[in-house]
């Protein structure tokens, strides 16, 4: 079957890999790629950012999948049924994935591409329940890419009192202005920490989701702009590297510090993927571009340059 391998940053190439169908175990399901998203957590990866040597292994980096069940050997999964599929370890550069019938997740059968973004909302629904009570809350979300627009709408949705906004992209604090953000900052020309101050009339955020990740600066800027008790949550996904952390302001402001990984597959996807279908959360927006497979090393390019209002590409795995 066809596979992709990063052989060098920013370089994909093609290349040919036993298919799964011989020997897919029991209560194992083989699903043909058909869609996928690119997610900010793929990027280390295509930049060369992480410590494994070139050639990576083959499949890297993909993790947000739809396609069809081409193969079954579990009694909950037929053959042609339209799935969400979630590869292990971001491996899901694949023209076939075979996986446990615990990571395949069943989508209504005339679900647009675009609903792969349930994937994505399904981790940050899982973060959505460490937070406390939003009803009257003064909320910061740092970043307003695609997980920090999910934050946005539900946030919202929870009867915070504001939701402010940060970004250092006109168009994604536009985008955060449309999904629920009731003031955006841009991080380029202002002091956050004071343009937070006066929106919030001194009070500080009672609540900050950092929503950027790979790097500690915005780690440190939540603790700044967080009310005295207030929660911070660290969504973004950090790197290898120790951070520095600002321990006295984090002491003496008596935070409460929150973090979200490995979501409850078989709760939370299902629920994701129940509201997209549903249009309790409307993803439409977020997918703001289109790749077919062969361009696929364009649409990682487009995400690392954060140019032409990009948020998610969505890629067509028409080998």
């Amino acid at each position: 079957m066809h596979a992709l391998q990063l052989i060098a940053p920013r370089t994909f190439q093609r290349t040919e890999v036993p298919d799964p169908f011989d020997t897919l175990p029991e209560e194992h399901v083989a699903v043909r790629l058909r869609t996928a998203a690119v997610c900010g957590s793929d990027m280390p990866y295509f930049k060369g950012e992480v410590a494994d040597p070139f050639p990576l292994e083959v499949g890297l980096s993909i993790h947000e999948c739809i396609g069809e069940v081409s193969a079954s050997r579990s009694g909950r999964f037929r053959p042609g049924q339209r799935v969400l599929a979630l590869p292990f370890h971001q491996r899901g550069l694949f023209e076939y994935l075979a996986l446990p019938a615990g990571r395949v997740f069943p989508i209504a059968e005339d679900s647009p591409p675009h609903h792969v973004l349930a994937q994505p909302l399904a981790t940050v629904l899982w973060a959505c329940r460490k937070l406390p009570s939003l009803l009257g809350k003064r909320v910061v979300v740092l970043g307003q890419g695609p997980i920090g627009l999910y934050f946005d709408q539900l946030i919202a949705s929870g009867g915070a009192r504001q939701v402010i906004g940060v970004d250092l992209v006109p168009e994604r604090l536009a985008a955060g202005a449309r999904m629920g953000a009731t003031a955006c900052i841009d991080g380029r020309s202002t002091d956050v920490v004071e343009a937070v101050r006066e929106l919030t009339d001194g009070e500080m955020a009672d609540v900050v989701v950092e929503a950027v990740g790979h790097q500690p600066a915005t780690v440190n800027l939540a603790i700044d702009v967080a009310a005295q008790g207030g929660d911070v949550l660290l969504f973004g996904v950090p790197t290898e590297k120790p951070y520095p952390f600002p321990m006295r302001a984090f002491f003496k402001k008596n935070l409460n510090l929150l973090t979200s990984v490995d979501p409850d597959l078989g709760r939370y996807f299902p629920l994701a993927i129940d509201m997209v279908q549903r249009g309790v959360v409307d993803v439409a927006p977020l997918a703001t571009h289109s790749f077919s497979v062969s361009e696929i090393a364009a649409a990682f390019r487009l995400v690392e340059a954060r140019t032409e209002g990009v948020l998610k590409p969505i890629i067509t795995f028409d080998w």
